[in-house]
């Protein structure tokens, strides 16, 4: 799945692609977010150290990340999450809603789904 980001940006960056337990080759593993967050902020400090890290996330993997940044906010310098699937506000469910509505059409647009 994140074979064009890594050979995009591998020259540059250490690239980390971890196989969620669940998913990818290892689904009979059962696991829970902070766990797993808990398992990647261990394996980032013992391989490298206190270097500042990058962390991208979609779907379940932004679940991951924003756990990560809750425990480690020091260690995280940019998120990227895409698509985490977390609550919102209940106020704010009279603003997504309507735009929810509104941007949904775009997706067909080629050039917006591209960006």
């Amino acid at each position: 799945m994140w074979e064009a980001q890594v050979s995009h940006f591998a020259d540059d960056y250490l690239c980390i692609v971890p196989d969620l337990p669940g998913h990818g080759e290892s689904r009979e593993q059962r696991f829970s977010i902070r766990s797993c967050a808990d398992e990647l902020l261990a394996y980032l400090e013992k391989q490298h150290g206190d270097k500042d890290v990058t962390v991208i996330g979609f779907s379940l993997g932004s679940q991951v990340a924003l756990q990560m940044v809750a425990q480690n906010s020091r260690r995280i310098s940019r998120v990227m999450l895409n698509s985490a699937s977390v609550h919102p506000l209940p106020m704010m469910k009279k603003v997504i809603t309507p735009l929810m509505y509104v941007s949904h059409p775009l997706v067909k647009w080629r050039t917006f789904s591209k960006l």
